[in-house]
């Protein structure tokens, strides 16, 4: 099914001027330009002041108001969970999604949007969860042997993928195999580090991004400490309660040092990380926090389909409790909630200072993840966990994925021959972060969706999930889905 936002799709105007505004081009450090921008077939032809750009008679002019435009914000770690997610990223301002899951039906969508027949974000996908049989989500594909990876990876180029998305349960040889045959085809390395392969070998051997910094906690525990390189292992929650209780401090347990080491290696191979932090914080979600997640206003712009897993136990209660589910202590709550935000953070913040190039995704729809709203909020955690300054903050989620793509320039940028993505704001983001969220517009391959459009969007998607969520509680089969693994929702 092609998504289209019905009642909002525009034909593209031969020519569009934003004027009045504040431009803020991500091109340098607190620049800011006031003037207009001149569009044209979904790109920029000219920036700057309105008396320098000479503007046909037939354009379409946009009064910004005075407000502030920045680049369409780019989601580096997104789950197409749905056609109304794609609605949601667009309302958001998320001009650009690099979808963790591929599909026959993304690779479709992806078509259509490149070819001018679907109003969406851009979508760059990697392959299908790659994984050990059996594997960790049921409707992974799966290889158990190494001779085979050259053909396997080969099949996946063919089909139109260009990343493969590597998962928890790939055997170490098998690992290697197929990333040499990605080096042979082309293809990069993006999904997680395998429970079986040491960070550190992992970036050498060209692992291109790390995802939620998996396996950075198992590379830097410091030599000797009972620990292992399983997802969310029980060893986590009983050094986290030692460091709590005064034990040992994070810097002895979780060393700088094997840390730093780590960030020059991936600078010197050019892998980037997403750390997710928004996810990692779920670590620390307890029933309560669960409870209180059910009370979000925008709870309803949920997909049906994963809200319930979003207000299930989680599984940090069978950790901490030892496979029994109950609610966990406050003191392990706490414990896990600093590790989880603070901690994690700072292993952010000096990757940042060592020269990792950091990009920004939220991993939506897991628990407390919207889709497009959360990655506002990864911004904040930019700015307030790994101690980014504001302007540091909008490059993870514009400049440097294209950094990362090599395309600069043509993306995530405002400047003459990039694409036409933005987003019009009615406070400055250079001054305080969270005035990403304070959309009047936001313009796609050169599509304007202003205010009331955007309001209109979202108005639909909270109509059609209301109508999937009362047939689903009438026994109705929920609407067909996408592949989305939920952290902890294994079997």
């Amino acid at each position: 099914m092609l998504v289209a936002l019905s009642g909002v799709h525009q034909t593209i105007s031969a020519t569009t001027l934003l004027e009045n505004v504040h431009i803020i081009p991500m091109t340098g450090e607190g620049e800011v330009l006031k003037g207009a921008v001149l569009v044209n077939d979904g790109h920029v032809l000219a920036v700057g002041p309105s008396a320098s750009i000479t503007v046909p008679a037939e354009a379409k002019r946009i009064d910004g108001a005075g407000g502030f435009l920045i680049p369409g914000l780019t989601d580096m770690h997104n789950h197409i969970d749905s056609p109304e997610s794609l609605k949601l990223q667009l309302a958001y301002g998320v001009t650009t999604i690099r979808n963790m899951w591929g599909t026959d039906e993304v690779l479709a969508q992806r078509a259509a949007e490149q070819a001018g027949e679907l109003l969406a974000p851009d979508i760059e996908t990697v392959s299908p969860i790659i994984d050990h049989d059996p594997p960790y989500f049921p409707g992974s594909i799966t290889i158990t042997d190494a001779a085979a990876a050259d053909d396997f990876v080969r099949d996946l180029k063919e089909q139109g993928y260009t990343a493969l998305k590597t998962y928890e349960l790939i055997q170490k040889e098998v690992y290697f195999a197929l990333t040499k045959a990605a080096d042979r085809y082309g293809m990069t390395i993006e999904g997680h580090i395998p429970q079986a392969v040491d960070a550190f070998d992992a970036v050498l051997l060209g692992h291109d991004t790390v995802e939620h910094s998996m396996r950075v906690d198992a590379a830097i525990v410091a030599p000797g400490t009972t620990y292992s390189s399983a997802f969310r292992p029980p060893e986590l929650v009983r050094l986290v309660e030692r460091i709590d209780a005064g034990e040992m401090t994070y810097e002895e347990a979780f060393r700088r040092d094997m840390l730093r080491a780590l960030a020059g290696l991936m600078v010197e191979n050019g892998t980037a990380l997403v750390p997710t932090m928004g996810v990692y914080e779920v670590l620390s979600y307890s029933q309560s926090n669960r409870e209180a997640m059910a009370k979000h206003p925008l709870i309803d712009y949920v997909n049906p389909v994963y809200k319930g897993f979003w207000l299930q136990a989680d599984p940090v209660e069978e950790l901490t409790n030892e496979g029994v589910k109950a609610e966990p202590s406050d003191a392990e709550i706490a414990s896990l909630e600093y590790f989880a935000s603070t901690e994690h953070g700072k292993w952010v913040a000096i990757m940042h200072e060592e020269g990792v190039l950091i990009l920004a995704g939220v991993d939506a729809p897991n628990p407390g993840m919207f889709q497009g709203f959360s990655l506002h909020d990864e911004l904040g955690r930019m700015v307030s966990r790994a101690g980014m300054s504001n302007y540091e903050a909008l490059k993870t989620a514009t400049v440097n994925p294209t950094i990362y793509w090599k395309i600069e320039g043509q993306r995530g940028v405002i400047a003459p021959g990039a694409e036409a993505d933005f987003i019009l704001l009615a406070n400055n983001p250079l001054d305080e972060i969270a005035n990403t969220k304070s959309i009047q517009g936001v313009m796609a391959d050169g599509q304007w969706l202003d205010r009331t459009r955007l309001d209109a969007v979202l108005k639909e998607v909270h109509e059609a999930y209301a109508a999937q969520a009362k047939a689903m509680e009438e026994g109705g089969e929920p609407a067909a889905g996408f592949p989305v693994h939920l952290h902890g929702a294994h079997e």
